[in-house]
């Protein structure tokens, strides 16, 4: 009989708390801004996006993010656009 391995599971990692052996709620409320590096009449506009957030595990540690990265903004139609974004959260 083979051994019944548990299921794939990815914790929140922090270099300011140890990593967690058990699964915890993580939260997080971000403020970004694009910054288009062309006009709304493209059919394909890519920006950079910056912003500063909070996050939280288990609402027991608090900790600070500031989120940078790069999108692409598809035009699809009169006045609606897809946005498909990258970012990497830099943590305070």
């Amino acid at each position: 009989m083979y051994p019944i391995k548990p299921p794939l599971e990815i914790f929140y990692n922090s270099l300011k708390i140890p990593k967690s052996s058990v699964s915890q709620l993580y939260t997080g409320l971000d403020l970004s801004v694009n910054y288009k590096l062309g006009t709304d009449e493209k059919k394909v506009l890519p920006y950079i996006t910056g912003g500063i957030g909070v996050g939280s595990i288990h609402e027991s540690y608090y900790t600070a993010f500031v989120p940078v990265g790069l999108g692409l903004q598809f035009k699809m139609a009169h006045g609606s656009f897809l946005h498909l974004t990258s970012t990497y959260r830099a943590e305070a």
